[in-house]
């Protein structure tokens, strides 16, 4: 139960890279289909613009000349969706990304992140609207970076498409009805019943309040531009 609560709290980010450089902004989808579709786009894009093939070494990436297109899939639990997303990258010293992407909520966030480092002091710390970057290490050969992403589709969890469905009942309803009948006097109640059954059609016209009714589902179809699907009983 925990994996798919947390499956449910992915998104996937496409970032374009060259070296230990983000050199787009971050994007952020909540399908991984149309995360891979745009990651595709944008490797051929450059590879269309740099007159180089694209290569794909496995899956979530594709190369062309010095870009690297990324497809990582990362946690969105506990990240606050009303705050700007962005999304922190570390650059190890053999040039690792690691992580390769980290959700963050609001700039004041992302600062803090990049200018943490265990074990290691901050050497300097460049800032702009839109991203924040810190070096560390003697040479410095670590590299922390957090830029502000863009959301690129919905991140409902549920779809808030609706179809409509042709549906067929049974209604009952529970009527007053005043009228007369005629008759010799002194007949028991079930002479009366007799009565009202021989004059149902001209006292059933005559119907005074609602006091109740109930129905059933008789039948269904979820309707479709070409198809419909039928759910009857039984």
């Amino acid at each position: 139960m925990e994996d798919e609560q947390e499956r449910r709290h992915e998104v996937c980010v496409v970032m374009v890279t060259s070296g230990t450089v983000i050199e787009y902004a971050p994007e952020i989808y909540r399908s991984r289909r149309v995360a891979a579709d745009e990651a595709e786009r944008w490797a051929s894009l450059l590879g269309t613009r740099l007159h180089q093939q694209v290569r794909r070494p496995f899956e979530g990436r594709w190369e062309t000349g010095d870009f690297d297109v990324r497809l990582i899939t990362t946690s969105a639990s506990g990240v606050d969706p009303t705050r700007e997303w962005w999304v922190g990258m570390h650059w190890t010293a053999d040039g690792s990304p690691d992580p390769e992407a980290l959700l963050l909520a609001g700039k004041v966030a992302a600062r803090e992140w990049v200018e943490q480092e265990p074990g290691r002091s901050m050497n300097e710390l460049h800032e702009t609207r839109w991203t924040i970057a810190a070096s560390f290490g003697p040479e410095d050969d670590e590299v922390s970076v957090a830029h502000l992403a863009k959301i690129c589709d919905r991140l409902e969890t549920e779809s808030t498409k609706c179809v409509e469905y042709e549906v067929e009942l049974t209604i009952t309803f529970v009527q007053t009805i005043s009228g007369t009948v005629s008759g010799p006097p002194g007949l028991s109640r079930s002479r009366v019943e007799s009565l009202v059954e021989e004059n149902w059609a001209e006292l059933s016209a005559n119907t005074d309040v609602l006091l109740d009714s109930s129905w059933e589902l008789d039948d269904f179809r979820e309707m479709h531009a070409s198809t419909e699907v039928s759910n009857s009983k039984g």
